[in-house]
């Protein structure tokens, strides 16, 4: 999901999307927001989750801004264990 929502955002020329490498090692990592944007100079960053439900999957995106660490928006996507293409909704 990560690779995907990399490559849908990379598609915009107006953007310059950090690598996976560049952004795997904040997975697990208790890194504050605003130390991430210091070190790679960014205007904004996506985080998001992934939940697992009984009945599917809950996907969440959130876009911060990058120098007042306000929350811009999201979206939530459910997805059916019957349906795994809604998946590709969240793109």
């Amino acid at each position: 999901l990560t690779d995907h929502l990399i490559h849908e955002l990379a598609q915009t020329e107006a953007l310059t999307v950090l690598s996976r490498k560049a952004v795997e090692r904040y997975r697990y990592a208790n890194v504050p927001l605003d130390s991430i944007v210091r070190e790679h100079a960014v205007g904004a960053i996506v985080e998001g989750s992934i939940t697992g439900r009984a009945d599917g999957v809950r996907i969440t995106a959130q876009l911060i801004d990058g120098a007042t660490l306000k929350h811009l928006g999201s979206q939530v996507v459910l997805a059916s264990h019957k349906d795994p293409e809604a998946l590709v909704i969240m793109a």
